[in-house]
């Protein structure tokens, strides 16, 4: 697979090896992480990723509610990139993101994902339930990267 950047119009284009491309917007920080980083060092930005979703109380970090290490990362991946599309927000491997709403969007798109998926992955499932337990309890949360 193969990314590459057209700088004036601020469009990414990426192909894979099928030869398929997909063109689209790329906001500034994708461009910076996916594209500089990822070219330009040989490093893929998911390589060793892990998140850890926590309880966020009074803006501190809280109860960790979810590990998910650099295997489950990739399970759960699609669901963060749909969240990213819907949402303009992302969830990744260089900051941490604090939610103090919009949980529903990222419910909605984990379901969209399972749903459209033959096989649910355990993390996937996990990874909702703890979602639907933190928006029915009006829990804030936040990914920490790791």
């Amino acid at each position: 697979m193969f990314l590459s950047f057209l700088p004036q119009s601020g469009f990414v284009q990426q192909a894979n090896s099928a030869g398929q491309k997909t063109v689209g917007f790329a906001p500034a920080s994708l461009i910076l992480t996916n594209y500089f980083i990822a070219s330009d060092w040989g490093v893929s930005s998911t390589k060793h990723m892990s998140l850890e979703l926590c309880e966020l109380k009074r803006s501190r970090v809280g109860k960790l509610l979810l590990y998910i290490n650099n295997e489950q990362y990739s399970d759960i991946l699609a669901i963060l990139d749909l969240y990213r599309l819907k949402s303009g927000i992302e969830i990744g491997p260089y900051s941490d993101t604090k939610l103090s709403s919009g949980l529903n969007t990222l419910i909605t798109c984990a379901l969209e994902i399972i749903n459209s998926s033959k096989g649910c992955k355990q993390i996937q499932q996990e990874f909702l339930s703890v979602l639907q337990a933190a928006e029915s309890e009006n829990k804030n949360i936040i990914f920490l990267a790791e």
